[in-house]
This record gives C-alpha cells, structure tokens and sequence, in this order.
C-alpha cells in the first residue's frame, strides 16, 4: 500500500468511532535461536584487498588533521539517482568497520536487492552491517525477508514502529488502526541515512528502490540526497543509535510471519542467488574503481569551512516541543527559514502548508514586501500522490496572494530529462509498447511520450548563503507525524549549487507556472473571490467552481517573466488548472478529495 494512503484509511476511519489508543504487545523474542550464514572471506575486514580502496580517507584524514577548532567538513550534492546508486555501491564495498542504515522505504526490485546483496558481501568480510527501515514499508514478503535475516550474522535488521506482529497487513487491519490510534500508525520513520566506518554520511530524500535510481521504466523521481565527511557524521551515528535502541526498534525476525518461515525453513530463497538482471554493468565496474570515484566525487566536493548542523528528530517524536527534543527537525529549520532576508527557494514534492506557517509566511512578506520567495513542486501530472495535490489547490490562492510566493510545477517529461535522469533513453526503450494510459496509479493518460519523471526532493536555499537538504517534505505531516533528518550547510557556494539546480526545475521547459487567471469582469471577480474563500476554508464540501489560479505556458520565442510583470499575460499562455491530464479518474478523484478530505490536511 502506497505510505500516504495510510492518512486516508486512518483519517476516515478515524471519524466512524471513538479512537483507542493501542497498548503494543511486549515484544518478546522467538524461542529459536537464529542460524544465520557464518562464512567469513576475510580474517581481517580492514585488511588490503578485503575492502576497496575508497578517496574519501584523504577527505577524512584531512578533516581529522585540523585544528579541533577549525575542522573542514566536505559536502557533495547527489541529485542523480544514478550516480546516488554508484556512490552507496562504493561506500559498502569500503567499509572496513560498520555500516549504519536507515530507511522509510525498501523494496524488493532489482536496485533494492542489488543494494541488500552488496551488504551481504560486507557482512561476509566481517563489516558490523545494521539495518534499520520503517515497520510499514519494509520489503513487504515476510518469505524473503525471513531469507534476509538468515544472510549473514554480522547482519542485524530491525523495522521501526511495528503496529502489528506481523509484516504483510491487509487494508482491513489498516482500518482498524486508524479506529484504535490515528497517531500511532501515522507516526512512521521517514529518515533515510547511510553511515559507513562512521566517517561518511549520505541523507536526504531517496528511497531504496528503483524510481529512486532513475531506473523505472514508468515513473521516475528527481530526487536529491547530499554525502558529507567532518566532525557532523559523529552526530549521525549517535542519532542511528537513539533510533536502533528505541523501544519500539524491533528485530524483524520477531515479527510472527516472518518467524514462522525461519521455524519452518521451507523453500526460503537465497538471497544472494536472486537475479537483479544486467542494467548495472557500469555501476559494478566504475564502484571499485578509485579514479573514477576520485573523480566523480572527490574533486568536486565542497569543502566547507563555515557552520554544518545535522537536524533530527527523536524516535517516538512527541507532539509537543520540550527540553528532551533539542533536535528535532522542524523547531530548528523553521526559525531559520523565517529568518530569510532577501531570498527563499523551496523545493518539496508536496506544497501543503500549515495554518501556522502559511501565517508566519504572510508576516514575513509583510516585513520583506521586496524579498523573492519561490517554490517548486508537483504539477497532478507528475506527482504520485493525488491527493496531496487536492490539499494544495487548497492553499494556491493564499500562497500566490498573502505569500507572494511564486509556484513552478513540475511537468511529468521536463525538457531537461535526458539530463536529469541519466538512464532516460535505455528507459524509454525499455517501456517501448506499453500504452501509457494504462501506466499504474492512475498518472496517466498524459501527452507525455515517455517515463515521468516526479519530483521527491526536499531542499531550501535561504538568502543564497545557507542551504538545506534532507527528508523534511515541510508539510504537516512531515512536521506533526513521520520522524525526519536533514543537514543545514552555511556555505555560500553550496548554497547557490543548490539554488541552481532547483532553478533549473522551474526554467520554461520544465515547469509551469501557477498565477492568477487573467483579470475577469471586476465586480463578478471580487465576489468569486470571496466565494471562493469561503469555500476553500471549509473542512468538507469545498465545491466553488470556480478557482484563483491556473497554470500557465511561456509562450514560444518569449522571455520568462514573473508572475505580477506588466506582460505576463502577454507572454504566457493559459494551459488550464491540470495541464496535460484528461479528465481521468485521477483528475476526478483530485476534484472530489478537495471538496470532501480538507479535514486530513494535518495528516498530509
């Protein structure tokens, strides 16, 4: 099940009676002991020849060598899943000590098995190998994953959260919890953080499955993570082992499904043995290269000499602020975000706003009537979730009007795709007579004529000097909800790297933009537009037809400018609220969720 259904089932079941909070059972272990794989290729992990040579010691070692008061961290932002993928591959096969990791979402397709086999590999030398992923998205076939558990006992995984005892749940008993404990069940681990030898860290927004490594041939996503070397990585395995030790960290193997295989040991696969096909030829060999990884991203590390601070929350993440919670995600970011002087570029796959920060945005336009604030985000015809996007029709004509915000959305095959997904042609070959209006989750139909492409990273640029990335999507639920981590970076270049690459998103060819609809008859206008507020304010039944904004093209031959420009009009042309989307079910479901789900926007 999709992760963000859970808000529908949970919220809408939620209403139908009075909700109970859970008591979790006591997690008791298994009878049996676990008889995992003990092979050993290596006396020694750290020994020449066991592990890779990797370039990112001399990044390490320089760091260490410095002055304890002026130690350098060194940052690189990965915003190709194609090269995010090399990049993990070469991590595992260089560690020597430990490798941590934390994920919301693991599938069981070629990337997320390719990615699992390769840490078995380490295990197998003797690397302390600890997985940590979300109870609800986890592979989700409690016969394989008893396989993964009996890979190697060097290998530890652990599922965050549990609701039931068991992994593989039915949509019923989705329903049930969200009668029982709305929260509870909403409260998922959306970190995603890799830890190797504790001196590299990679985080952001990616998932560990295919449309996270440009390698979907239906639906891909623009995704955004960043790697850092220095004295912040040291904050990152301390938070991997506040989340690892949790209470309600359970090893995976307690769980009854998938215990019940290991007791059986019937036809368990091997995962090793498991084909993950032949599209990581290149990956393989440039992994282990050391040049190659030198090249693609040691020489063009930042080295970053000003403030670097890892932001996240703490498991179990408690509603209310307290002294307990220093570093939780959102007290942090947010005041610095409302600090912007001059400049705020916001990247998020979900542009849905609280009430209380929609109004600190408006104060702060008040304060900075001149000040540039831009967002760029899902058009319905990229994002993967339609009713996130219901929210946010919810929130355009306050955003555009009291925030002065100008809103880019991302069109399903951006112009720039071939250099944004690296794969796209091998893609596009891949998917060759498929009819894409019968392309999953009801993204389609679309004029598009190749794989969508969707945006999932999570980044602000504030003022051009500090810069953000990680798993925060800014929205309630990632601020109420989901446990989140992220990295601010006070460095002027990275910042404007960032800003550049979000920029590129919203540049003619690859976005829309989102504005006002040409000036209508005056009186009719006013009084539509008080209709339509009144409308948008209401929890269900916002049926006012007719809306603020829509979505507008550059015209061809014309310069780009903004929204508000005397010759906006004129050099752009109305392509309508949901360009590129007939009207679907998707677009239908769209329309009905915003007349009927306002009331879910805290879960959103």
């Amino acid at each position: 099940m999709n992760p963000r259904c859970i808000v529908v089932a949970a919220a809408l079941m939620s209403i139908l009676g009075c909700a109970q909070k859970q008591i979790v059972p006591e997690w008791i272990p298994p009878p049996i002991e676990l008889n995992a794989d003990t092979t050993l290729v290596c006396d020694d992990p750290a020994a020449p020849g066991c592990a890779v040579a990797t370039p990112f010691d001399e990044l390490v070692r320089r760091s260490i060598e410095s002055p304890a008061d002026a130690k350098p961290h060194y940052v690189r932002l990965l915003n190709k899943g194609d090269e995010t993928l090399l990049l993990i591959i070469h991590l595992i096969r260089s560690a020597r000590e430990s490798i941590y990791i934390e994920q919301f979402i693991w599938s069981a397709d070629e990337s997320g098995l390719y990615i699992f086999q390769e840490l078995v590999k380490a295990a197998r030398r003797g690397v302390e190998v600890k997985i940590l992923n979300d109870w609800f998205m986890n592979f989700g076939d409690s016969k394989l994953v008893a396989a993964t558990t009996l890979a190697h006992e060097n290998l530890q995984e652990k599922v965050y959260n549990p609701f039931f005892r068991q992994l593989e749940i039915s949509s019923m008993q989705i329903a049930t919890a969200g009668l029982s404990d709305v929260s509870g069940i909403n409260q998922r681990m959306h970190n995603k953080l890799l830890v190797v030898d504790g001196k590299v860290g990679v985080l952001g927004g990616r998932n560990y499955e295919d449309k996270y490594f440009d390698r979907d041939p239906e639906y891909n996503f623009k995704d955004r993570d960043i790697f850092v070397v220095g004295p912040v990585v040291e904050q990152m395995v301390e938070s991997f082992h506040e989340y690892w030790n949790y209470e309600y960290s359970i090893y995976i193997h307690y769980l009854d499904d998938v215990w019940d295989h290991i007791a059986a040991k019937v036809d368990l696969p091997d995962v090793m043995e498991i084909d993950i096909g032949t599209s990581f030829g290149d990956i393989d060999r440039i992994a282990s290269d050391y040049g190659d990884i030198q090249k693609l991203f040691v020489t063009t590390a930042y080295r970053v000499d000003g403030q670097v601070e890892f932001l996240a929350d703490l498991p179990g993440k408690a509603e209310e602020e307290d002294e307990e919670a220093p570093r939780r995600s959102h007290s942090a970011l947010n005041p610095i975000v409302m600090s912007a002087d001059s400049s705020l570029v916001v990247q998020t796959p979900y542009l849905i706003l609280t009430k209380a920060i929609r109004r600190q945005m408006r104060d702060l336009r008040k304060e900075r009537p001149d000040m540039e604030i831009i967002a760029s985000t899902n058009s319905l015809a990229a994002t993967d979730h339609f009713f996130t996007y219901a929210i946010t029709m919810k929130q355009k004509k306050y955003l555009l009007q009291k925030v002065g915000m100008q809103i880019f959305e991302f069109k399903p095959v951006p112009g720039d795709v071939r250099e944004m997904i690296t794969r796209y042609d091998e893609l596009v070959t891949e998917s060759n007579g498929q009819n894409n209006e019968e392309i999953v989750d009801d993204r389609f139909p679309t004029t598009a004529e190749g794989p969508i492409t969707g945006l999932h990273a999570k980044s602000i640029v504030i003022d051009d000097r500090i810069a953000y990335v990680g798993s925060h999507n800014f929205d309630p639920r990632s601020i109420g909800h989901d446990t989140q981590l992220g990295i601010l970076i006070w460095d002027v270049d990275v910042a404007l790297a960032l800003k550049a690459d979000i920029l590129r998103d919203t540049e003619a060819q690859n976005s829309w933009v989102t504005a006002a609809k040409h000036e209508g008859i005056p009186l009719v206008s006013f009084f539509g537009g008080i209709l339509e507020d009144i409308s948008r304010a209401m929890p269900i039944f916002d049926v006012w037809p007719f809306k603020y904004s829509t979505s507008w093209e550059l015209r061809e031959g014309e310069e780009p400018v903004p929204p508000g420009h005397p010759e906006f009009y004129e050099r752009y042309k109305n392509v309508g609220q949901f360009p590129t989307v007939n009207m679907s079910t998707k677009d239908v479901q769209t329309r009905l969720f915003k007349v009927m789900g306002g009331f879910t926007e805290p879960l959103m």
